[in-house]
């Protein structure tokens, strides 16, 4: 991780959170990061430590983030990171694409027909 944190110029993070990836994005991997880097997060938000890619994109210790997920969701109308103009935020919706939405509706009809068969 040390490697790609140091040499990558975005870093995108897919994770599950557990006890093994809570904050396993620590300050000592972020502070590898260079400069002109950018870190996506579509996971958890716990998987990062939130002060420090906060602090870090305030001073623009990194060019930037986009962020799906947060430490506290909905992320509330006076969070510093609706402040940034070097961050992209959105809604939890990274997982909403067509093809997600069309095997949720199948899986859902699907375990309906063997629900309604046992009848």
């Amino acid at each position: 991780l040390k490697y790609i944190f140091k040499h990558s110029d975005i870093i995108t993070v897919h994770l599950p959170l557990n006890n093994e990836t809570k904050n396993l994005i620590d300050g000592d991997l972020l502070q590898l990061m260079k400069p002109t880097s950018f870190l996506i997060n579509t996971s958890r938000g716990a998987v990062i430590d939130e002060k420090v890619i906060l602090k870090m994109l305030q001073e623009k210790k990194i060019a930037g983030a986009a962020l799906d997920v947060y430490w506290q969701e909905p992320l509330p109308p006076s969070s510093p990171w609706r402040k940034l103009s070097n961050v992209i935020l959105t809604p939890h919706i990274a997982a909403s694409t067509r093809e997600t939405l069309e095997k949720g509706t199948k899986t859902i009809i699907n375990e309906m027909i063997k629900i309604l068969g046992k009848i």
